[in-house]
């Protein structure tokens, strides 16, 4: 087998619902019956548990990573309503996949890149490809957890880093959401890290 993957979008109103279609649509469009890793973006107007929930019930519990939005794209089709979820399913034989979550990104941002560079070591090899990150957008001194990632990371390679801050239609008073598995945190950031062959 090699990599297969599908996209699912959902704008019903009910984070159930919507869970189950968006999760639907993307496991049918792969071919898989259960992945080996999903991605998920939820806009900010659903009960964020209810909706990773339902997610999680149809990927059958497989490793999950993603974060809130303030809007979804599915290919051509965009989304900017409080109402929206993507979930992109992955299944290969070919790739591999380290997910994790770190709270404290608004209080000290550079210790939280320490921390999540400390839980990636062990799982850094010739075969990495790079990390996906969605930190809280809200934080002000992002820069600061990349200074505190990249220090404490191997220097003699580089590592790609792909993502976006979690959003929450741009109210500062709000919080954002970020996922892990069967997580939800606000202020953190939410990370998974590729290896195999790409």
């Amino acid at each position: 087998m090699a990599t297969k993957a599908g996209v699912g979008m959902s704008r019903h109103h009910n984070p159930n619902v919507a869970g189950r279609e968006a999760a639907e649509q993307a496991l049918k469009e792969a071919g898989v019956g259960k992945p080996d890793f999903v991605f998920m973006f939820g806009s900010i107007g659903y009960d964020q548990h209810s909706l990773l929930q339902a997610v999680r019930e149809v990927t059958r519990g497989a490793p999950l990573t993603g974060c809130s939005a303030a809007g979804t794209i599915n290919g051509d089709d965009a989304d900017e309503s409080n109402f929206s979820i993507v979930v992109t399913v992955i299944s290969s034989d070919e790739l591999h996949w380290t997910n994790g979550i770190a709270t404290g990104l608004e209080d000290d941002p550079r210790a939280v890149g320490k921390r999540v560079a400390q839980d990636l070591l062990p799982h850094l090899s010739d075969d990495t490809i790079g990390l996906f990150v969605f930190p809280d957008g809200l934080t002000e001194n992002f820069d600061h957890f990349i200074a505190g990632l990249e220090g404490n990371l191997p220097s003699e390679r580089f590592l790609p880093l792909w993502g976006g801050g979690a959003g929450n239609n741009f109210n500062a008073e709000a919080p954002t959401f970020q996922y892990c598995d069967d997580e939800v945190i606000s202020g953190g950031v939410a990370y998974a890290l590729l290896s195999g062959e790409a």
